[in-house]
């Protein structure tokens, strides 16, 4: 996936590449990152950031004090983070 930049469709295409940095970086559980929109993704202030909610149908959160706002560390920006959303 990272090397040979293969992205298996039934491992979840482009998914499979960036979840698992995205836990590496921001620290959220697969399971949140795995549910998240591209509408979870806004900027607060200057800073990108991802909101980890269950405010759409189908989406949990393990507690109440699991909703929060996680910003999207710089070296996601780097990789493409961005290319990705808008794609």
């Amino acid at each position: 996936i990272y090397t040979d930049r293969f992205r298996p469709t039934a491992g979840g295409g482009e998914a499979a590449y960036w979840l698992p940095l995205m836990a590496l970086y921001m620290g959220p559980r697969l399971e949140e990152m795995g549910q998240a929109l591209v509408s979870d993704v806004a900027k607060v202030g200057k800073v990108l950031c991802l909101s980890i909610n269950d405010e759409s149908e189908g989406k949990t959160v393990k507690t109440a004090t699991s909703r929060r706002i996680v910003p999207v560390h710089p070296e996601l920006l780097r990789l493409g983070f961005k290319d990705y959303l808008a794609s």
